[in-house]
């Protein structure tokens, strides 16, 4: 017989989520790159998370199994963070398009850049310095609450969002309950998804919101990595490319740069032991 109930706990209910211990702050990089700001300036960054010979592919899928007037926060796909702000502050131009509150190009009294085609608004960088200077204020309301995991571990494609999300529910916590909250992932293809949900008090208060963001910790597991050298994060990358295809190894770590022993990984990590002569891996399972 139907029904017209809601059933309870549909949604997400619980998030976890994962970094490796190591990670290189972005001014390293720049110093060993000679190009002082461009990554902190040019590309909103401040750190990006690096795994040595221990993990691979492979462990890290072992423990798998509207507009914006009317939304509390919002959650983009993040390859990096500057991209975040240009795309929310082009959705904030849509916005008062849509609305009458400004021309479609906006007038020359709106911004700096001034009027252009709209062709040529995408590639005009002074008009992208201009919305994203008027949407400043929105955005660190609405958007920056979600950057917290992405701008500190880099690129994770698919899981971005989600890191995005993790980031949002790890500031907020309970007080999400009641907000409406816009997701946005998107790819470099033709393929994007926008949808929305509402937080909501749980029921059950192993699935509040406020639990998540407890058992998540997030800026302590964060502050517990262990910085590196630019020159060890680029050894790290040169034993990748080393042993790439090749059979018979046991992963060491990669702290032969610094002479140092290899970072703890994370507890709840699992590891890749070794690659036999026929190229078959094994793992090691974490301890708890």
């Amino acid at each position: 017989m139907a029904t017209t109930e809601r059933p309870a706990n549909v949604g997400i209910l619980a998030m976890e989520w994962y970094a490796p211990q190591t990670y290189v702050a972005q001014t390293s990089l720049e110093e060993q790159d000679g190009c002082g700001g461009k990554y902190v300036v040019g590309l909103g960054q401040e750190a990006m998370a690096f795994v040595d010979d221990r993990e691979d592919i492979g462990s890290r899928k072992a423990p798998a199994a509207t507009t914006l007037d009317a939304f509390d926060h919002c959650v983009f796909h993040a390859p990096y963070n500057k991209l975040v702000q240009k795309g929310f502050a082009r959705l904030a131009l849509g916005d008062d398009v849509l609305a009458g509150r400004v021309a479609d190009p906006p007038a020359a009294d709106w911004c700096a850049a001034g009027a252009a085609p709209y062709e040529a608004s995408l590639a005009d960088r002074g008009l992208d310095a201009a919305l994203r200077k008027a949407s400043a204020g929105a955005y660190d309301a609405k958007v920056a609450p979600a950057t917290l995991i992405p701008k500190q571990i880099g690129n994770t494609y698919t899981a971005s969002v989600f890191a995005g999300l993790l980031s949002l529910v790890a500031d907020r916590g309970d007080a999400l309950a009641g907000k409406r909250v816009l997701l946005f992932s998107y790819g470099s293809g033709s393929v994007a998804t926008m949808y929305a949900f509402k937080g909501r008090e749980a029921d059950d208060a192993k699935f509040a919101l406020g639990e998540t963001r407890r058992v998540a910790d997030v800026p302590a597991r964060l502050a517990a990595r262990a910085p590196c050298s630019a020159a060890h994060f680029a050894r790290a990358c040169d034993v990748r490319v080393e042993r790439y295809g090749k059979p018979g190894y046991a992963p060491t770590g990669a702290a032969e740069t610094d002479g140092a022993a290899p970072v703890p990984l994370a507890a709840d990590a699992f590891a890749l032991a070794a690659v036999d002569d026929k190229h078959i891996r094994s793992y090691v399972a974490p301890a708890n």
